[in-house]
């Protein structure tokens, strides 16, 4: 292998270590430093920005869970929401990361508004009708703040024994295509 090769394979190392090392682990673009912000293109391009909270000491102090209400021109509404997992034990929960990613992406959908035209894509076509077309698609995030543990030191809590407050993350109008009452992104 030539000197220039090895140098072009070291500097794309480097580089890929400094991206990560820099640029992850700030949630909000409003928080970025001017360095972080060269390297956030590069990093959701080759998806490198995980935020890594599945391996954080700390997890969140709240439970999440999203639904999206679709509304049709005779008045009557649909829910729709990814399947959620059982109370799995210790091993169950861990290994079932594909669970777990959707949680980041929901998280993705609240901050980068650019991902709202795919999903709401996704649902006029799962829920397409020519006799009755859908007029409207909101989308809801679910929040509750996390129980203690139970007396027998279980520690998940079925969804009934929550208490669970919504809010609109985006509003989709399909006869003006606007989200929010804006013009989609």
């Amino acid at each position: 292998m030539t000197r220039l090769k090895r140098n072009l394979i070291s500097t794309f190392i480097v580089f890929n270590i400094a991206a990560v090392l820099i640029g992850v682990g700030r949630r909000n673009e409003a928080d970025l430093t001017p360095v972080q912000k060269i390297f956030m293109p590069y990093l959701v391009w080759t998806r490198l920005l995980q935020h890594w909270e599945l391996f954080v000491p700390a997890p969140r102090k709240y439970a999440l869970k999203y639904h999206a209400e679709i509304s049709f021109k005779d008045g009557t509404t649909k829910s729709w929401q990814r399947p959620y997992p059982p109370n799995w034990d210790f091993f169950e929960r861990h290994l079932s990361y594909n669970f777990q990613k959707w949680d980041l992406a929901a998280g993705y959908l609240e901050q980068r508004d650019l991902l709202w035209r795919d999903l709401t894509d996704f649902l006029l076509r799962i829920y397409a009708n020519d006799q009755n077309p859908p007029v409207s698609v909101t989308f809801i995030r679910s929040k509750a703040e996390r129980q203690p543990p139970h007396e027998e030191g279980y520690v998940m809590h079925e969804d009934s024994e929550l208490q669970w407050n919504d809010s609109v993350v985006f509003k989709y109008d399909v006869a003006t295509k606007t989200f929010n009452g804006r013009t989609e992104p």
